[in-house]
């Protein structure tokens, strides 16, 4: 500290800075010959050049609140404000709009002042710097976004004139405008400034320099948002190519350009693809970056994401529960990270039925958003719309609407009537209201987050979702043949950009062969339903619920179409599967999602015992005896299994509540079983209340599970 500012105090000897006043605006240019600038901060963060400014001297006339900008579109600024003794007071990067710079502070009068206004990274040229007093407006959601598209604009128009049509400079301004308007979804004019980025790097750079491989790697992502995988694939394989070739396959870059690839295979639904390239991204950055980097929980969290996807919630967990720890220890717990770490892991729990142990993360989570970015920031309205998503899976839709309604409001004022994000709530929102049977108010919203969807990227998989659910709402009103196209168009989008593999082509194709199935045309539907299962098959495994599902329906077609014997093999491999993927998972279900999960095994049972005496369909009463005393295995060994699991992992202090709960349990289990009840409504009303002792200390159970993990 010492040595800086020994070399900050040689520096203003050189010469008198200039004076800048209240109200005044100088113009002026940032040279190479210009002195250097050191701070601690310049120094730790900003190692890849020298940074150089100019300097200037202030005084004001009244003590109070002023503000310094300093605006560039040749370079990124970098504010330092200093006492008369060369103490830092603050010092500010991106500050202001775009990479303009702008601090605030309380001045002094009668006292000097020195402000140094700096370019980082090399970069020269022109600047204005403004003295105010008083605070400055202050712009948020897309009225912030407006004023850094048009700064955007205005940055380009500037370097056109003084460089030309083709430089170096111009293509990293048209690189940061496509960014900002495909960051506000408007795909169709980010496309065309970012390619012209990428000509004019290959032009003036080469086609194997790290900027071009950036410009690619951008277009790509491009790309993936207008649901273009198949153009967006090779470009990521280029980038990742020139990154390999030049900075070396351990390098930070590096890793991002295998993450990106595997989002993308992910994404289309070829998991064993993704895997491999997600598992090598998270090796580079634990040996590069280290064990506890942000950008290694990002690994993990994706990792976790892909096995959630593949429905291995038990070897996701662990990547998850890391990720966490990470962010928590590096960030704390009250960082925007911790609260999409949270979430990530509130979702995969969410999945497992495991709500006891979702809903608190994703309140902290909320309450993170909301304190540190505020009630009206995006993410806030993602934590909402997640939350409200759980309580819908509870069946409680009174308390999932108001937090839809607040999520809509937030994307609708701060990302704008049109934005993909308000087309992703207003489905949600819709999904709601026909979960409630209210079709009426659920279908305009449908159709209006269609409508944002086919105007902003009218060919990605989220267009195809919307088309989906709109179908299903007009085949749960008999509209059949408004519905058969929209299901016809969704399933065409997924394929094209998922590919024929992929898990979302099967849901639309079980989809498009339910309708038909519905209209009696069971020769249509049955290759749909057959290409379903053999891609679930495939890419799923045979024991997850969705090859399950489609084992079974495809079963119940071929009862409607008189083959009970084909029926009693698909209806046996349903059961088979569920069973298979049970032994896997059950042990690690809460109570409520293992009842469901058995509810849904029984129905797959029952359906076999209906096929095994059907004499048409062959003798199949042992098989079917033999696959019912494997369903009662199953539950016998589940709940003993999960009963071990839950005495090892409990923490000392919830011994009590857990031995209360089993307590509990065990008393609502023997009045739901009595043989006689003297008075039935006394007995409703015993069973009710010890039902709702149980959710209680279900409660209390979970806040102590965690306030163990975080430590208290």
């Amino acid at each position: 500290m010492i040595v800086l500012l020994l070399n900050w105090l040689q520096s203003q000897e050189a010469a008198d800075p200039p004076s800048l006043k209240v109200g005044e605006t100088i113009e002026a240019s940032i040279e190479d010959t210009d002195p250097r600038v050191e701070t601690p901060t310049l120094n730790a963060s900003y190692t890849d050049a020298p940074v150089v400014g100019k300097s200037y001297r202030i005084e004001v006339e009244e003590a109070g609140t002023y503000t310094i900008e300093l605006c560039s579109h040749f370079f990124d600024a970098y504010l330092v404000l200093r006492d008369e003794a060369g103490t830092v007071l603050t010092e500010d990067d991106d500050g202001a709009v775009g990479t303009h710079s702008r601090v605030t502070a309380e001045l002094d009068a009668p006292a000097a002042y020195l402000v140094e206004a700096c370019a980082l990274h090399r970069q020269r040229g022109l600047f204005e710097l403004r003295l105010t007093q008083g605070w400055p407006a202050e712009l948020k959601g897309k009225e912030l976004a407006d004023a850094e598209i048009a700064d955007g604009r205005k940055r380009i128009e500037v370097i056109e004139e003084l460089d030309g049509p083709e430089s170096e400079a111009l293509a990293t301004a048209l690189n940061h405008l496509g960014f900002l308007l495909w960051q506000g979804g408007r795909f169709d004019e980010a496309r065309p400034l970012m390619e012209r980025a990428l000509a004019v790097r290959q032009k003036f750079l080469g086609t194997e320099h790290p900027l071009t491989a950036q410009s690619l790697f951008n277009l790509a992502a491009q790309l993936v948002g207008q649901g273009d995988y198949a153009a967006a694939r090779p470009l990521y394989e280029r980038a990742l190519a020139i990154r390999e070739k030049v900075l070396g396959p351990e390098h930070p870059d590096t890793a991002t350009s295998l993450g990106k690839l595997a989002t993308l295979l992910f994404e289309r639904g070829d998991y064993a693809a993704a895997r491999p390239y997600l598992e090598r991204t998270l090796a580079i950055r634990e040996k590069t970056l280290g064990p506890d980097h942000p950008d290694t929980a990002e690994s993990l969290n994706n990792l976790a994401l892909l096995l959630h996807a593949m429905g291995d919630y038990a070897a996701a967990r662990p990547y998850c529960e890391r990720a966490l720890a990470i962010c928590e220890r590096i960030f704390g717990p009250e960082h925007p990270n911790t609260a999409q770490s949270l979430n990530h892991l509130a979702g995969l729990l969410r999945d497992q039925g495991d709500y006891v142990a979702a809903r608190p993360l994703l309140e902290h989570a909320l309450a993170i958003c909301e304190k540190v970015l505020g009630p009206d920031h995006p993410r806030t309205a993602t934590i909402l719309s997640n939350l409200a998503g759980m309580l819908q899976d509870q069946g409680d839709y009174a308390a999932a609407r108001p937090y839809l309604e607040r999520a809509l409001a937030i994307v609708e004022k701060v990302l704008g009537p049109d934005h993909p994000s308000t087309a992703t709530i207003l489905n949600n929102l819709a999904g709601l209201l026909q979960d409630q049977g209210d079709y009426a108010a659920a279908r305009p919203l449908l159709e209006r987050a269609l409508g944002i969807d086919e105007k902003v990227r009218p060919d990605h998989p989220s267009t195809a979702a919307k088309l989906n659910n709109l179908a299903g709402l007009l085949q749960d009103q008999g509209d059949y043949a408004a519905a058969r196209p929209l299901l016809e168009r969704a399933l065409a989008i997924c394929e094209k950009a998922l590919g024929p593999d992929h898990p979302s082509t099967a849901a639309s194709l079980n989809n498009l062969g339910a309708l038909l199935q519905d209209q009696g045309d069971y020769a249509a539907a049955q290759p749909h339903l057959e290409r379903a299962l053999a891609i679930d098959e495939k890419v799923l495994g045979p024991e997850h619920p969705n090859t399950a599902k489609s084992w079974s329906n495809l079963g119940y077609l071929l009862t409607d179409r008189g083959f009970p014997a084909g029926s009693w093999n698909h209806a046996r491999l349903a059961l088979v599967s569920s069973l298979g993927h049970g032994d896997k998972v059950l042990w690690s279900l809460s109570e409520k999602e293992r009842l469901l999960f058995l509810r849904q095994c029984q129905v797959h049972l029952r359906f076999c015992l209906s096929l095994s005496n059907e004499p048409a369909a062959g003798s199949h009463e042992d098989e079917a005896y033999e696959l019912s005393l494997a369903w009662r295995g199953l539950v016998s060994r589940t709940m003993i299994e999960s009963r071990e699991h839950l005495r090892a992992s409990v923490p000392e202090r919830a011994g009590s509540v857990l031995a209360e709960l089993q307590r509990v349990q065990a008393d609502v289990s023997k009045r739901l079983y009595a043989k006689e009840v003297p008075d039935p409504d006394a007995h409703q009303r015993e069973i009710r209340v010890l039902r709702e002792r149980r959710n209680d200390l279900e409660v209390e159970l979970s806040g102590s599970w965690a306030r163990a993990r975080s430590g208290r």
